[in-house]
């Protein structure tokens, strides 16, 4: 066999096969699919009136959401990777849930990671979210009810991901329910939370 029918018959080797680009855009478009829906089942945000005051960077609770209760995984990085937007306040099964503030209740999400879930769209334009609570009935899904600061919203339970730990995980979402999260123990300490 001479040289020109030698590289003729040999193969070259490609850069890429087209089944090798297969597996990062899967990839890409399962992760897109993901944020996109974390983000689309938030409850939408009211854009016919402004909030009554305006964000300041950092909101206020004027009630604590749970008393009673003991810390346990607080904001930010979590062992093993990942990030922990709120802060976790264990306490008894069917220990009350107040409102922070004033706003409205949206009950949301009874198939979350966090379980059964309400997001409180406070009169100060931030967002508060719960999670980990006792089952609600099926018909409060979805909807929306005004709430007091103070009134009793819900119960301590551990549905969702939360391994049998009775907690409530609570977020502030400064700006809205697509806001900044941003750590609430502070807010907690200056309320006088325990």
């Amino acid at each position: 066999m001479d040289a020109d029918n030698l590289c003729m018959t040999r193969r070259l080797p490609s850069s890429r096969s087209p089944r090798a680009f297969r597996r990062p855009v899967v990839a890409l478009i399962a992760v897109a699919f993901v944020a996109l829906a974390a983000t689309a089942c938030l409850p939408p945000a009211d854009s016919t009136t402004p909030p009554a005051a305006p964000p300041t960077g950092m909101a206020t609770l004027g009630h604590c959401p749970v008393e009673g209760f003991t810390y346990g995984n607080g904001f930010g990085p979590l062992p093993g990777g990942g990030f922990h937007y709120g802060i976790d306040m264990g306490a008894p099964e069917g220990t009350p849930v107040y409102a922070v503030r004033n706003g409205t209740l949206w009950y949301w999400s009874t198939g979350d990671i966090g379980g059964y879930s309400l997001y409180l769209k406070a009169d100060d334009g931030n967002t508060y979210y719960y999670t980990h609570l006792t089952a609600y009935p099926a018909f409060l899904e979805n909807t929306q009810h005004k709430v007091s600061v103070g009134d009793v919203i819900e119960t301590v339970n551990h549905t969702g991901n939360a391994n049998g730990f009775d907690h409530l995980h609570f977020e502030v979402r400064v700006g809205g329910p697509n806001g900044t999260k941003v750590n609430p123990r502070p807010m907690l300490d200056a309320a006088g939370c325990k």
